[in-house]
């Protein structure tokens, strides 16, 4: 499954990798653990590693435009830190992240929204970020 979904009004594709994007970190204590998902202004889509995910929109080069991402929560728990359940422009880039400190799980699942100007979404994928610390 590519995830592409073609944007009938625009020339570029938005694209995911799966239907889920997803970034693990893991630490043996005493450090803490960090996930995170940051949506960048360059079209791509990099986790705690500065590992690449995939890209939001194919070309990079049509990024950022007046593209907006908007994340929702899917849990009563929502990431520690980024904002949820507002559009947010992505001429910057926006990030969602999870920490564990001390020892045990934390999970955040939620989606993301992404559209043209104030258009209707034209993708929503599945999120989840795991920090997991052990001994």
């Amino acid at each position: 499954m590519s995830g592409a979904l073609n944007a009938s009004a625009i020339s570029a594709q938005i694209e995911f990798p799966s239907s889920l994007l997803s970034a693990t970190d893991f630490a043996l204590s005493p450090a803490d653990a960090m996930a995170w998902l940051q949506f960048r202004n360059d079209g791509q889509v990099y986790d705690q590693d500065s590992a690449k995910v995939g890209d939001w929109i194919i070309p990079n080069g049509a990024a950022p435009d007046d593209y907006e991402i908007k994340a929702n929560s899917a849990s009563p728990d929502t990431p520690d830190t980024g904002t949820m359940d507002t559009w947010l422009a992505l001429s910057s880039a926006r990030t969602w992240s999870v920490t564990e400190a001390g020892f045990g799980v934390e999970l955040r699942e939620f989606t993301i929204e992404i559209r043209k100007g104030s258009g209707p979404s034209i993708l929503t994928r599945n999120c989840s970020i795991r920090a997991e610390v052990d001994i």
